[in-house]
């Protein structure tokens, strides 16, 4: 009896050890360039899939190769993921645990102006007003953050944008709203005043921003969002010429514009949610 009861959790561990160091499994990907847009329909095992679809404001040498999107299924549990997330209250949806990577290889000639916008679509997840879930990025291997600029219904349609490429997945984030709308202000505040550019424009955005924050913190949020918006407007307008703008796959390049018009967006998205849910 007492070898059994060995015997079984001796398997038990050993079914966990294979499972860790077992290779995830990937995804067929099929990708079509039309223009500036680019899709790229995603199928895992399992019955897990996609289409994730990138639309950019200017770009150049788009194709399968020099996008270099990749996907796969992880591990909800896996403690290295986990780690790279924000918050214990963030976490991977076992109805889609999908881990998406874009990586142009530098020879590709990929480059692109100023942000994209990536959406992930799919149909495991089920959509509802006030749903946690978003789309979250990192560097490779690097940590998380919530980039979510929409998400819509059909099942669930969560974007983004950013002007930099990285890793992607959806995440449910139980976080407070008002923590994350802290974060994301510290985040942009902190990109402010650490890129380059003229110190009469960075004097002009972190007055816009303050603003924002004044308005936030009186929870008038439909003037921080206004304000947001005047931000944003300031970075396009300094796109390409106070402010470099470009990414190429050389990877040589700061697109400080792309960088502030995501973080400024993602911003707005969780300042109209407490706006509509409240923190």
């Amino acid at each position: 009896m007492i070898m059994t009861t060995l015997l079984r959790r001796f398997l038990g561990i050993a079914t966990l050890l294979l499972a860790a160091i077992a290779p995830a499994a990937q995804a067929d990907v099929t990708v079509s360039v039309s223009g500036n847009t680019a899709l790229a329909n995603i199928s895992l095992p399992g019955g897990m899939g996609a289409d994730v679809t990138l639309v950019f404001d200017s770009v150049q040498n788009l194709d399968a190769s020099t996008l270099n999107i990749s996907a796969q299924l992880v591990n909800v549990n896996d403690p290295a993921l986990l780690s790279r997330l924000p918050s214990p209250a963030a976490s991977i949806p076992a109805a889609f645990p999908v881990l998406i990577t874009v990586e142009p290889p530098a020879a590709g000639g990929l480059s692109f102006q100023n942000a994209y916008t990536l959406e992930v679509h799919t149909h495991n997840l089920g959509y509802a007003p006030g749903t946690p879930l978003r789309l979250f990025k990192a560097p490779l291997g690097g940590s998380f953050e919530d980039i979510t600029s929409d998400v819509l219904a059909g099942s669930v349609r969560a974007r983004g944008r950013g002007g930099a490429f990285s890793q992607f997945m959806i995440v449910a984030d139980m976080r407070a709203t008002n923590d994350v709308a802290n974060a994301k202000f510290s985040a942009l505040d902190y990109r402010l005043n650490n890129a380059v550019m003229p110190a009469d424009l960075r004097s002009q955005l972190n007055s816009t921003l303050g603003l924002a924050r004044t308005a936030y913190n009186s929870a008038d949020y439909v003037a921080a969002i206004a304000r947001i918006d005047d931000l944003l407007s300031q970075v396009q307008a300094a796109a390409g010429t106070s402010l470099a703008n470009v990414w190429r796959a050389q990877r040589d390049l700061d697109n400080i514009a792309g960088g502030l018009l995501g973080q400024g967006s993602t911003l707005r998205f969780t300042l109209a949610r407490l706006r509509d849910f409240g923190a």
